[in-house]
C-alpha cells in the first residue's frame, strides 16, 4: 500500500513539472500614441516564434513562464519583456510603447540655379 502511494505521489509530481512546461497562449495589447493599424512584431526570443498584432493592437502568442518577448517596430523604441507567473495567471498582458523619433542628419542644399526643361 504505501509502495502504490508513493509511485501515484511521484507520478502526480512529474505530470504537474509536465504542465508547467507546456506553451499557453497569451493574449495582449500594445498600448501607444498614434498605433493607428501599425504593425509591431511581437517575438518570443526564447522560442524563436512571433506574431503582430491586429490593428487595434491586440495579439495572442504562445509562451511559458520566463519566456522574453521582444516588441520590435520601426515607430516604436524596441521593448522586452519576461513573462512571468502573474501575466500567466492573469492570462493576459497590456504593453506600453514610446514613439520613436527619428532625426535627419542636417543637409546642405548648394545654390546652383535649376531650370525647368
Amino acid at each position: 500500500m504505501k509502495k502504490q502511494l508513493l509511485l501515484l505521489i511521484i507520478g502526480a509530481f512529474f505530470s504537474f513539472a509536465a504542465q508547467a512546461q507546456e506553451n499557453i497562449p497569451l493574449r495582449g495589447k500594445i498600448i501607444a500614441n498614434n498605433l493607428d493599424g501599425s504593425a509591431v512584431h511581437i517575438i518570443n526570443k526564447s522560442q524563436q516564434t512571433g506574431t503582430v498584432n491586429s490593428s487595434t493592437g491586440t495579439f495572442v502568442i504562445e509562451v511559458k513562464q520566463n519566456d522574453t518577448l521582444l516588441f520590435s517596430s520601426i515607430q516604436f523604441v524596441n521593448e522586452e519583456r519576461v513573462v512571468t507567473k502573474e501575466d500567466l495567471k492573469a492570462g493576459v498582458i497590456e504593453v506600453n510603447l514610446i514613439e520613436d523619433v527619428n532625426e535627419l542628419a542636417e543637409v546642405n542644399i548648394s545654390n546652383i540655379k535649376l531650370t525647368l526643361i
